[in-house]
């Protein structure tokens, strides 16, 4: 559903697990993988910015087996963080979300100006 955040929970890399991503428009016909779980919340945008911060990070390391690399149910229940009101969450996940919109917006014009860049090089130093 549009919204909800997709987060790999088992994976043999330790360094992809609480990786996430949130859902941005309806993609029918489609399915979590044995590997990802999927959080809905009413504020969205502020859950994905706290799956950003180190302090999530710390919490799943915390919670990692020391030879099976996942994150379980019962560790993300243990898992302990502040909320302010619902209020403060949707300006804080809006704000990071207009955020991480222009850091793309810019990433893109990066790229442009580098694919610019190349075709010009190319041309000069044949």
């Amino acid at each position: 559903m549009e919204g909800d955040i997709i987060v790999v929970v088992r994976n043999g890399s330790r360094s992809l697990i609480g990786k996430h991503a949130q859902v941005t428009s309806r993609m029918n016909n489609t399915v979590i993988g044995a590997f990802m779980t999927g959080i809905r919340s009413k504020q969205p945008a502020f859950i994905n910015a706290l799956l950003d911060t180190k302090i999530f990070t710390s919490e799943v390391e915390k919670n990692l087996g020391a030879t099976i690399n996942q994150i379980t149910n019962g560790s993300f229940k243990s898992m302990s963080f502040m909320f302010p009101t619902e209020d403060e969450q949707q300006k804080i996940g809006n704000y990071f979300q207009k955020l991480d919109n222009l850091i793309n917006q810019h990433q893109q014009q990066i790229t442009k100006l580098n694919n610019i860049k190349q075709a010009c090089l190319s041309k000069m130093f044949v």
